[in-house]
Parts: structure tokens; sequence; C-alpha cells
């Protein structure tokens, strides 16, 4: 099963040069703000502005999050690119960090 479309994000990515990576940095700031307002409105607390654009607070939570998984992609396109790093040096580090993940549940 594939959530994301990879291929779309890194030329949707290219095309977005214009914008300065820390632009985008601070943009996906802005992404995982709204996944934790998403969240607080899905969990039911209070003083939380209600959003009207889901009738499925679950929904949100997960759209919201797919706006950050966008905009990090975005940024690791845009330093690929802007450093000459390699695909295979990128994959090995997120290998890295999977695999440090995976031990942690281990020793739990």
């Amino acid at each position: 099963m594939r959530l994301i479309n990879e291929s779309k994000i890194e030329v949707l990515s290219k095309n977005n040069q214009a914008v300065h990576v820390y632009q985008k940095i601070i943009k996906l700031n802005e992404e995982s703000g709204e996944v934790c307002q998403a969240f607080l409105e899905m969990d039911g607390s209070k003083n939380v502005s209600k959003s009207a654009e889901s009738s499925n607070p679950v929904i949100k939570v997960i759209e919201e999050c797919g706006d950050v998984i966008n905009v990090a992609l975005d940024i690791i396109y845009t330093l690929e690119r802007e450093h000459n790093i390699s695909r295979k040096e990128i994959e090995n580090l997120f290998d890295k960090k999977l695999n440090k993940w995976g031990s942690k549940q281990n020793n739990c």
C-alpha cells in the first residue's frame, strides 16, 4: 500500500525552487502546529477553535500529517539538490533512523 506519491512530491519540489529552504522549514513548523491543533480538536480539548474543513476530526489529523510529510520531503529534496547529496546516502540515513527506532522498541 502506498501512502504518498513520492515522485509527484519530488517534481513539485523541483518546481518550487524559488522558495528558499529556510521558508520551507518555517512552513514545516506551521504545518506541525496544525497537526497539534487538529489533534486537540479530535481529543475534545476545551478552548480549541473548531475547523469547518472536515467533519471527521481523525481525518483532519491525518490530512495535517500529510502536509507535514509533503513539506518535509520538499525540504529533503531541496537539500539533496542544493548540496549534491546522493539518494543512497539519504536512504542509508533513513534506514539507520528506522533501525534505531526499532532497537528502542525491542528494549522496552
